[in-house]
């Protein structure tokens, strides 16, 4: 009867410390997750407003598109990072990647379409030119009286993203692994130490029936 006691009790100890523990995993890696998002996004943001720096002359006189394309392929040379400059009409006027001679008409993209409305647009989809998925931040260029230029875009391969968060949400749960087995250590003491008078008392009981 001792040991069944102590096995119902480690079972509630460890499972209490198991729950917690999952919990708490779980509540991390979310966090986690939305922190790498947030300072992906805001590190694409502060490229974006970089290039509608650059972009601004270009977008406002058509003459300055040629020294344009060549600062953008140079500024993508030098980074992970994909840089396009879109017309108010959706034509790509200098891209870091592909000719953007090459390239489709890009006002209907998601990115550039909640860009118009919000004044900057993010997405996460498949790149038709690339073939990739991709993580896109878009932002609207505005002349100063209001009117609207164009587009500064930036893009970032999801696949080094995703490898990121995989890598640190193995630390994360390779710590609950190490939690469990202490809740466990922890439930099995807890355990013991809670019948250890239940056990002094049948051993009381027992030595008073023997008549000691």
């Amino acid at each position: 009867r001792i040991r069944r006691f102590i096995t119902r009790q480690f079972v509630a100890c460890f499972s209490v410390g198991v729950v917690t523990a999952a919990v708490v995993t779980w509540s991390d890696d979310r966090a986690f997750q939305r922190g790498a998002t947030g300072l992906l996004h805001a590190e694409l943001a502060e490229q974006a407003l970089l290039l509608e720096q650059m972009a601004l002359p270009a977008l406002a006189a058509a003459a300055e598109e040629v020294g344009l394309r060549a600062r953008v392929t140079a500024l993508g040379a030098n980074t992970a990072t994909r840089f396009t400059v879109i017309a108010a009409d959706g034509r790509v006027i200098a891209e870091s990647d592909e000719d953007p001679a090459q390239l489709d008409n890009h006002r209907r993209r998601p990115e550039v379409l909640e860009a118009a409305a919000r004044g900057i647009g993010v997405a996460r989809r498949h790149s038709t030119s690339l073939g990739r998925e991709l993580l896109y931040l878009a932002r609207a260029v505005h002349a100063e009286g209001g009117a609207l230029l164009g587009f500064a875009r930036v893009a970032r391969e999801a696949s080094a993203f995703d490898a990121i968060l995989a890598g640190e949400r193995q630390h994360i749960w390779l710590a609950l692994a190490a939690g469990v087995a202490a809740a466990a250590a922890l439930a099995w003491a807890v355990a013991r130490h809670m019948t250890r008078p239940v056990g002094e008392l049948r051993a009381t009981a027992h030595a008073m029936a023997m008549g000691d």
